[in-house]
């Protein structure tokens, strides 16, 4: 059983590895480029990894500017330390800078893992999509479509009032639209990691940003049809946390990611990991690329691990407690956890789709089912863990999963 992990673990590894840059040196010696060499081509090639080298030392350098100074007065790590480990990280792992914070690796336990993190693991994910049941990618990751599955699956999501496309209305169809005297949650219809996601709060006849900006109604919708010029936006009427809920977070929704898996003869669906996220300070957001909190929920339990976040908040990198609610985080039991967890796997049964990172919440009109992610992450679990996620079954399950569809090895 034992060397069948670790077979299971190669090829995950070598999945991983895969994906990560190459220098001209080493892609001179592979059969591809064997049977297309060429010196123009090796020079071009080397011309890119010198741009890229430059690229990285002028990042490192921005990243020690802003935040060398905290990382050292919080963890005592000097910034020559701190240069080191991000060159290292940027020119021998090749990842961007960002890693070195949203893993942490300015901690001594965490630096140990720098090349054993598993920064590549999203196109695995797409692979395993693509290859088993891609007519669902798009129903997944397009908001719109994604809320209307849900509708007539009749699982409980918000609702979408409206859609915006190059500065039209394309829903609802064939009928006017006024934006409700309520408060409204605006985000991509494609997008993800909560870039350019606003909520307005209605108050009075105006509506209110998060940075206190006032807002008629007609410039709300001057707003929406000159943004959806850049990318679609869908508007929803914001949900609320629960009352139990609202000690972790400033004002916006307070999520959990639940990870699950379906596998096995009988389909059966078991959650892989989950985390919760919560907002701080007046973003419009919970999310984590957004400097929102990450905690990991224990599966069985329901309970709270540390927070992390990848922006330093009120010079900080980790909280035991929220820092604006001095809500306890750390060993708290995340409300309605059981009814959140059944929700999530009773969801599932309404997809194809072998493995999703659900974004659920327990709102003030009960659970309701976000949207999913194809692309989930596992830098939601090495994050708040500071764990190689290669280290839970997840390696075996997925080589397992892939090896009953075809696909092109050498993508």
């Amino acid at each position: 059983m034992k060397q069948t992990h670790q077979v299971y673990l190669k090829k995950w590894d070598e999945r991983i590895i895969s994906r990560r840059r190459k220098y001209f040196f080493e892609e001179s010696f592979s059969k591809r480029w064997e049977e297309s060499f060429s010196f123009k081509l090796l020079w071009n090639k080397f011309i890119s990894d010198v741009q890229f080298v430059f690229n990285q030392i002028y990042t490192v350098a921005k990243q020690l500017k802003v935040f060398g100074p905290i990382i050292r007065k919080e963890y005592g790590l000097p910034i020559y330390v701190q240069c080191f480990r991000l060159l290292y990280l940027t020119l021998v792992v090749r990842k961007n800078a960002q890693e070195f914070r949203k893993r942490l690796l300015f901690k001594t336990a965490s630096w140990k893992n720098v090349k054993r993190y598993d920064y590549g693991q999203i196109d695995t994910q797409l692979r395993l999509a693509t290859c088993s049941f891609a007519e669902e990618i798009p129903v997944i990751e397009d908001k719109f479509r994604f809320y209307i599955y849900c509708d007539k699956c009749r699982i409980p999501t918000p609702e979408i009032t409206a859609v915006f496309s190059e500065g039209n209305q394309i829903y609802p169809i064939n009928k006017g639209f006024d934006l409700p005297n309520e408060d409204l949650f605006i985000k991509e219809r494609k997008g993800g990691k909560g870039v350019r996601a606003k909520n307005f709060k209605f108050k009075n006849d105006i509506y209110i940003d998060s940075d206190q900006k006032k807002y008629t109604k007609q410039q709300v919708l001057k707003f929406l049809i000159v943004e959806s010029h850049r990318s679609d936006l869908i508007i929803q009427r914001k949900l609320v946390n629960h009352d139990d809920l609202k000690p972790f977070t400033t004002g916006a929704l307070s999520t959990c990611r639940i990870v699950t898996v379906k596998g096995g003869d009988n389909g059966n669906i078991k959650p892989l990991f989950a985390v919760m996220r919560m907002p701080c300070g007046n973003k419009d957001v919970d999310n984590y690329a957004q400097g929102g909190l990450l905690s990991t929920i224990q599966i069985e339990s329901g309970v709270l691990g540390r927070a992390v976040t990848y922006l330093p908040y009120k010079g900080k990198f980790e909280f035991d407690v929220h820092p604006d609610t001095n809500q306890l985080i750390k060993g708290s039991q995340v409300p309605a956890w059981k009814a959140m967890l059944e929700f999530t796997i009773s969801s599932h049964k309404q997809f194809s789709s072998l493995t999703v990172g659900w974004d659920v919440c327990y709102s003030e009109k009960g659970i309701f089912l976000i949207e999913g992610n194809i692309r989930w992450g596992s830098s939601l679990y090495e994050c708040p863990e500071q764990k190689p996620f290669r280290e839970t079954q997840y390696p075996a399950v997925y080589e397992t999963l892939i090896s009953n569809y075809k696909y092109d090895k050498s993508e």
